[in-house]
């Protein structure tokens, strides 16, 4: 196949968007060219590897393609290319029905067409009012439904009260409201992942404006600002109490009157937030997690497209297992593999298989299986080191621990992807495992005072506040061992 970025974007195309582009370059009102209407029916029929400059040239112009210029096909995919992005322009607009009306609008208010203007404009205003999402989009519609009502009010310089400019501004503010919200709910993740000071220009007044609007119940508030303020001040302060129950509580509300995107990033964020007390080893997070896991899956908005990111599915997993939901979690792992992108179905099934028999105890089973997962990736790598690292401990195997212990140091020290936070949890589970075997295998040679007190500066080690990835395992392993001490 020729590089040619027609045809990459092209090839891109499932078999139902080439027909419709087809249909598309067939309107003369659309296309012309009828050398482009032959090359894209060439293109529908034959596989990219027989797409070479000559049977292009000979699809396009079969009589004469002996005699085009060498410039020819270029400019001809080049006009294929303008082609393919008002196509895309146009889909893209079929999937907003309320800006196809709006756009109406405005086109018979140029037009002087009071009449039709004003019939159409109930009718708008009542899909408006009608509609089930209430996101910034929603609320931009409504501002330019308002010019529009406007304009025709202004140009018809009739001596009353019109609440249209009113309506406006109060839509824009809404939209305002939202939008910056949802950024600067992203302005405060990053620098919380990277571990830097926001930069928030401005927040100040909307801050202070928020603390006003959210007082009360979020029945009555509007929902994408009742949602998305909820979650900066989860943001702002993560261990203030009830701001994730306040979260949880306008989700419940609102789910239904946001749009897809926004409730996916909204789940995520309280997603991320539980995994994160539960990864410090607070307990009670475990139980709400699972629940937006369920409702996640139930309501679609944790799958990308139709495919379950390998990443949530692996989340869940751990969920289930540590809240030891056990038979509920060997459910999703099988019933839901098949939901996995096909290239990696098989890895991400297998190791969390294995993270499966671990957790139930049959630790020589998951190592098994481990055997079979290609450490690829990080997410594979850390994971299944980690899992190891646990099996290792249980099994008292002190010298293939001993030898994990170095490589996982060296894996943390070299990979660049990892974020500092990331790396020092991940480090400090390392050591504190590597400190707690120490003290398990010298515990029948040295006085019983001795290992009392290591247990002791060990578990303050584990509780002073650093990140440590696994710290709930850690807890329960000690537990046990003082237990016997």
């Amino acid at each position: 196949m020729l590089s040619n970025k027609f045809l990459l974007a092209y090839a891109g195309l499932s078999p139902e968007a080439q027909k419709r582009l087809a249909d598309f370059a067939a309107s003369p009102y659309h296309n012309r060219s009828e050398p482009l209407q032959r090359l894209l029916a060439f293109l529908r029929d034959q596989p990219a590897e027989a797409w070479s400059r000559e049977a292009l040239e000979r699809a396009a112009w079969p009589a004469k393609h002996h005699t085009q210029p060498r410039r020819a096909l270029a400019d001809l995919l080049s006009a294929a290319m303008k082609l393919l992005e008002a196509f895309w322009s146009v889909e893209a607009l079929h999937k907003r029905p309320l800006d196809m009306e709006l756009d109406v609008l405005e086109a018979l208010l140029e037009q002087q067409l009071d009449g039709p203007f004003s019939g159409r404009l109930r009718k708008v205003r009542r899909k408006l009012d009608a509609a089930p999402v209430r996101d910034a989009r929603h609320y931009r519609r409504l501002a330019r439904l308002e010019s529009l009502a406007d304009a025709q009010f202004t140009r018809a310089a009739e001596r009353r009260s019109d609440a249209a400019l009113r309506r406006r501004i109060e839509a824009l503010d809404q939209a305002y409201r939202a939008e910056k919200l949802r950024e600067a709910c992203e302005v405060l993740n990053r620098a919380r992942i990277l571990q830097e000071t926001p930069e928030l220009p401005g927040m100040e007044a909307l801050e202070t404006d928020l603390e006003r609007t959210l007082e009360g119940s979020p029945e009555t508030q509007s929902p994408v600002v009742a949602v998305w303020g909820r979650v900066w001040r989860l943001l702002r302060a993560p261990e203030a109490a009830g701001r994730f129950r306040a979260l949880r509580e306008a989700l419940d509300h609102h789910a239904d009157a946001l749009a897809a995107e926004d409730l996916r990033a909204v789940w995520a964020y309280a997603q991320n937030h539980c995994i994160r007390r539960a990864n410090t080893g607070e307990e009670g997070w475990l139980e709400p997690l699972l629940d937006l896991y369920r409702d996640g899956l139930e309501r679609g908005i944790i799958f990308d497209g139709r495919e379950l990111p390998q990443s949530t599915y692996k989340n869940i997993v751990t969920a289930g297992l540590r809240a030891e939901a056990y038979t509920w979690t060997l459910g999703f792992i099988e019933d839901y593999a098949p939901h996995l992108a096909p290239t990696v179905r098989d890895n991400a099934y297998t190791y969390n298989r294995a993270n499966y028999h671990y957790a139930v105890g049959e630790l020589d089973r998951a190592q098994e299986l481990l055997r079979d997962v290609e450490f690829s990736d990080l997410f594979y790598g850390l994971g299944a080191k980690t899992m190891l690292l646990k099996i290792y401990f249980d099994q008292e195997a002190w010298e293939p621990l001993e030898a994990l212990v170095a490589a996982f140091r060296a894996y943390l020290r070299r990979n660049r992807l990892l974020g500092e936070a990331q790396r020092q949890a991940y480090r400090n589970l390392v050591a504190l495992t590597e400190s707690l075997a120490r003290i398990q295998r010298r515990a029948d040679y040295v006085p019983r005072d001795r290992t009392r007190r290591d247990f002791a500066a060990w578990r303050q080690r584990l509780e002073d506040g650093r990140p440590v990835m696994n710290a709930a395992w850690l807890k329960e392993r000690a537990a046990g061992m003082a237990a016997e001490a």
